[in-house]
């Protein structure tokens, strides 16, 4: 999507994320698998399915 703002992530192991960094929330929330759509310093629910992250792109 063509937001300058915004970082697409994979974050392939979440074990090396510190303890009360604020990814590592996001990263228990995931579970097996999960996109977050951040922006203006606050990140989505989980979000698990392409329409569901078309929709909250746009809505950011």
């Amino acid at each position: 999507m063509p937001f300058s703002g915004r970082i697409v992530m994979d974050i392939d192991r979440p074990e090396g994320i510190p303890e009360g960094h604020p990814a590592k929330a996001q990263v228990e929330a995931a579970g097996d698998g999960a996109a977050f759509v951040c922006s203006d310093g606050a990140c989505s629910l989980p979000v698990r399915s392409v329409e569901a992250l078309l929709q909250t792109i746009g809505n950011a």
